[in-house]
């Protein structure tokens, strides 16, 4: 696969910004990977902090002791041969979990360590099957693609120390898949790491000027967080595997209480607010998913290149939500206008502006939304009340 490469110089340099016993740490680990020929990579949590905290001065949420490794290997026997040489230079396994292993700096500070096997050791499916027993079954969908565009950051000038470490492109890609195979009570950091990629990727100059130069912001009506949402599915889609693609179309994307509940995992208990959440989601799905132009509905004049909306609002269910009703009763109290079908349909509208009160009669641009869900259409502005 052709290296895909979202920022100019894909060498990032954290030279004398991290603690001395990480960079040690790293270089250990470099070492013993070099030695039995395996390639690696930094994913999760550090592999954010590296690039876009220490790289390209994003403000850190939260700090980590946390080190997560993919390891590329064959078999079971790979990763037992690499996770043998460790514990002989003296780091110490968990009692229960085989890849976790945990080790402490020259200064004392702990570290855990997670080493993640991917490659030709899975199953058809993009599963491994931990062991001893093998009855825990682990998704690594994104992990290849990852390895594939991951950035190298020079982590020491003497001597010249550089690790290859997945990029805000590749982490985006592994968050959303870690999302749907984590435990329920741990998944939601991965949906604020999504919500914290989307603040954050702009910070990266290239990427900050493809928003203006390539027409982002003036697509999302200059809203910067809409128009990374919207860069950052591109670019995430340019790297993802079909197998990978399908695997979050049908898992994710496909699936309106996942989406719903994605998104309330972003907006944890900050200060972010849901509407916002949703439209940076909704935003960035359509963009994965390549989603088409403004449609025309049935029964609308052809001259007409896009689709004006006028209905009633029924229902405002805050966060920017306004439901409606189309029904072929003429009794129904819940009535709109001008939607492509006759039958009873209850519609939730995305994106209209608060706040709206039941009984105005909204009008705007009417977009076909690609996330089941939240919306089975988006509308956008200007708006009209009456």
């Amino acid at each position: 696969m052709q290296r895909i490469s979202f920022v100019k110089d894909t060498c990032v340099n954290v030279t004398g910004k991290l603690p001395s016993g990480l960079v040690e740490l790293f270089t250990d680990i470099d070492k013993h990977a070099e030695a039995s020929a395996i390639e690696y990579l930094v994913v999760g949590a550090m592999a954010r902090d590296l690039v876009l905290v220490h790289g390209f001065g994003s403000n850190i949420e939260r700090g980590t002791r946390d080190v997560d490794f993919g390891i590329n290997v064959a078999s079971w026997d790979e990763f037992g041969a690499l996770i043998d040489s460790l514990l002989q230079a003296g780091y110490q396994q968990d009692k229960r979990k085989v890849h976790r292993l945990t080790c402490e700096d020259e200064e004392g500070r702990a570290w855990e360590i997670d080493i993640i096997p991917f490659g030709k050791i899975a199953d058809e499916s993009n599963n491994i099957h931990w062991l001893p027993d093998q009855g825990f079954e682990m998704k690594i969908h994104g992990f290849m693609e990852a390895v594939e565009h991951a950035l190298d950051v020079q982590i020491s000038e003497e001597p010249a120390i550089v690790i290859p470490v997945a990029s805000p492109v590749g982490t985006c890609l592994l968050k959303l898949v870690s999302w749907l195979d984590r435990e329920v009570e741990l998944r939601a950091k991965d949906a604020t790491d999504f919500s914290y990629l989307v603040q954050s990727y702009p910070k990266i100059p290239e990427i900050f000027n493809s928003l203006y130069e390539d027409d982002y912001m003036e697509t999302q009506e200059w809203d910067e967080f809409r128009a990374s949402s919207m860069k950052l599915g591109k670019d995430v889609a340019m790297i993802a595997s079909r197998e990978t693609t399908e695997f979050l179309k049908e898992e994710l994307f496909n699936r309106p209480a996942r989406t719903e509940q994605f998104v309330r995992d972003m907006h944890g208990h900050d200060e972010k607010d849901l509407e916002q959440c949703a439209g940076w989601f909704e935003t960035f799905a359509e963009a994965f998913l390549e989603g088409g132009p403004p449609v025309n509905l049935p029964g609308m004049k052809a001259e007409n290149p896009i689709t004006l909306f006028q209905g009633k609002v029924i229902k405002n269910a805050g966060h920017g939500v306004l439901a409606f009703v189309h029904s072929t009763s003429t009794s129904s109290a819940w009535s709109c206008s001008r939607l492509p079908d006759k039958s009873r349909l209850l519609n939730a509208i995305y994106g209209v502006p608060l706040p709206l009160k039941p009984g105005v009669t909204v009008s705007g641009v009417l977009r076909q939304s690609h996330v089941p869900g939240w919306a089975a259409w988006r509308l956008s502005g200007p708006f009209q009340e009456s």
